[in-house]
């Protein structure tokens, strides 16, 4: 439009650019409020502050684009007209009304500059302030500001649990949460009660009654810590989770177990699909949480290749549908039922793992006679050097009574696949083919390469 008005293309970008920036001065202006508390400077004063030089600087770049307009106003954005310019105005009357707005509520004290964020997620650093002992400096409007140290308890009341990170130790050593579980039945209830416990001829003297039993039983054993309580607190916090469900639906935790890292990330990713979670944690928050679930990051070998481990977790076997009530999740707190992390609304599906352990809890059970046929390897573990072998029914195949890891006989061979120094361990490659694996990539995985860390014939 500047263009069109026949200015030269430097006071164009002149006039744009100092145009935009005396918006900054104007409250409700949001730079200029996350300026004031960073630096701990009075909102209403950096406001105040701004309204003469905001002025100052609207008049001067009037000025000074009348001053720079071209001699003629005939050009293609048309001709220059008052009336056109007040009923400009009149259309942004309510753009123009609201830093007159912002500031009466301001500074008559009908609003604060703090309560944007009345909304939002529970406020951990605000939360430490109050709660950590320190000495706090604080105003009210039109005051002076003063310090005091806080000596009270902050109690939040809402029916939906605010979001917190589960790894602040510094929140979950403040927070409890404290249960109200008691549910009157429609029949039995009295639409007296509030106004009998508010009213101090009838329901006072019971108040008070109950506070000083209260009083008198805190002098005498404390405050001391509540079962439901902290039961309560850590369900809260294992809801914060977002690995938690996942955990619960496909995965397995013990020193006996471990899988291999990429598989186990792409069983996650895999299951945030089913559930509809769209953004799953990342690689790094993914490594953290398994490091805190007790796993072990590790180097193994399968067949002979090197591949990534994690040690301390498996994926758990196929589930059939678990009866109701619950079964407990990998950090001993009930799980089962809750909804995926981050999306309230959404139903919980199941998902079946069909991936099993790589050590099966079976190697824990009394050992099996192995049937006719299968001897014994001759030979130690070639992961651990343990001797001892144990048959597993479940496996068709024996298992090292130190590691678990499963003995693979070198001998094995697959109609149609040629025998030689590669050669296919038969009951894994069905084992795969069964799981839907392509017949390719299932003869690599299966195939032996008659190379240190492969158990060779017995």
């Amino acid at each position: 439009v500047l263009l069109a008005a026949r200015y030269s293309e430097k006071d164009a970008l002149g006039l744009l650019t100092g145009s935009g920036s005396i918006g900054l001065l104007f409250p409700p202006c949001l730079p200029v409020i996350l300026y004031a508390i960073i630096a701990s400077i009075d909102i209403n004063q950096m406001f105040l502050g701004g309204i003469l030089p905001g002025t100052l600087m609207v008049i001067a770049a009037s000025l000074w684009g009348i001053a720079r307009s071209p001699r003629s106003t005939e050009g293609e954005g048309g001709t220059f007209h008052w009336i056109e310019a007040r009923r400009a105005l009149w259309d942004a009357k309510w753009e123009l009304f609201l830093p007159v707005v912002a500031c009466g509520a301001l500074f008559s004290g009908y609003a604060t500059a703090v309560e944007a964020s009345a909304q939002a997620g529970l406020d951990a650093v605000l939360l430490k302030e109050l709660s950590g002992g320190d000495t706090l400096t604080v105003r009210t409007v039109y005051k002076e500001p003063f310090t005091f140290k806080p000596q009270c308890k902050v109690v939040l009341a809402s029916n939906e649990a605010p979001r917190v990170s589960d790894r602040d130790t510094g929140v979950w050593r403040r927070l409890r949460r404290l249960p109200f579980e008691c549910v009157v039945p429609e029949g039995k209830r009295d639409p007296r009660v509030k106004a009998v416990l508010t009213d101090p001829a009838t329901g006072g003297p019971a108040v008070l009654a109950w506070a000083v039993r209260g009083c008198l039983e805190w002098q005498q054993h404390g405050l001391g810590r509540c079962e439901a309580v902290e039961r309560k607190t850590a369900e809260l916090r294992a809801e914060m989770d977002p690995l938690a469900a996942f955990f619960e639906d496909c995965c397995v935790f013990g020193p006996a177990y471990e899988v291999a890292a990429k598989t186990l990330r792409e069983v996650y990713e895999t299951w945030c699909r089913e559930n509809g979670i769209k953004a799953p944690v990342d690689n790094t928050e993914w490594g953290q949480r398994l490091e805190g679930k007790g796993c072990k990051k590790a180097q193994g070998r399968r067949c002979g290749v090197k591949v990534k481990l994690w040690r301390g977790i498996g994926l758990a076997a196929e589930r059939e549908d678990e009866p109701e009530g619950g079964t407990d999740g990998t950090d001993g707190t009930d799980v089962q039922g809750k909804l995926p992390i981050g999306k309230p609304d959404l139903p919980r599906r199941k998902v079946h793992c069909t991936s099993v352990p790589s050590v099966p809890p079976d190697r824990e059970d009394e050992p099996e006679a192995a049937p006719a046929g299968q001897q014994e390897p001759g030979k130690p573990c070639s992961a651990c050097g343990e001797h001892d072998w144990v048959w597993s029914a479940a496996r068709g195949a024996y298992l090292c009574g130190g590691c678990g890891r499963e003995h693979i006989p070198a001998t094995a061979t697959v109609e149609g696949i040629p025998t030689g120094k590669a050669q296919i361990d038969r009951t894994r490659l069905q084992e795969l083919l069964d799981k839907g694996v392509p017949m390719r990539e299932a003869r690599e995985r299966a195939r032996l390469d008659l190379a240190p860390g492969c158990d060779g014939p017995g």
